[in-house]
Order: structure tokens, then C-alpha cells, then sequence
């Protein structure tokens, strides 16, 4: 499905994109894995923000040196198109 990404409080870099490295299902439609490699997009996302990100789309919210994040996903159903 679709996650929409709402940053409650901090900031970190949103990695989008490329392929998913060590990618193992963890539940229905639902992937994780160790890094992202290839063509991939960041962003820098701070508390307040709000993000979509298309189903099927890998992503990783990368360590920020300043080492606080928090944030919620809300998931609406979708299929990769």
C-alpha cells in the first residue's frame, strides 16, 4: 500500500527508490531489508512533514547524526501499479 510518513519530532534523510539489498517479507506485501543500492532519491525531512510514498516504492530513513526521529506511517491500501 501507500505509506504516508508524518515526522512528529527531530529530522533525518529519506532514502526512496533503487532496490531493496537482503530483502525478506515480513508480513502480506510488507519487505524489509539491510540498505538501499542503486538509482535511489534523498531528502532531508523534519519535524511537521508529511510524505507519500507510492506502494512498492523501497525506502529507508537513514541515520541522522543528530540522532532523534520520531514519526508515524500510516497505511492506505494500494498496489504497485
Amino acid at each position: 500500500g501507500i505509506d504516508n510518513v508524518v515526522v512528529l519530532d527531530g529530522e533525518d534523510t529519506l532514502a526512496t527508490g533503487g532496490d531493496m539489498k537482503d530483502s525478506r517479507m515480513i508480513s502480506e506485501a510488507e519487505f524489509r531489508g539491510s540498505a538501499l543500492t542503486g538509482d535511489t532519491k534523498s531528502i532531508e525531512i523534519h519535524k511537521d512533514d508529511i510524505i507519500q510514498i507510492p506502494a512498492g516504492m523501497p525506502q529507508w530513513i537513514k541515520p541522522h547524526p543528530s540522532g532523534h526521529i520520531r514519526y508515524v506511517v500510516f497505511k492506505v491500501p494500494g498496489r504497485k501499479d
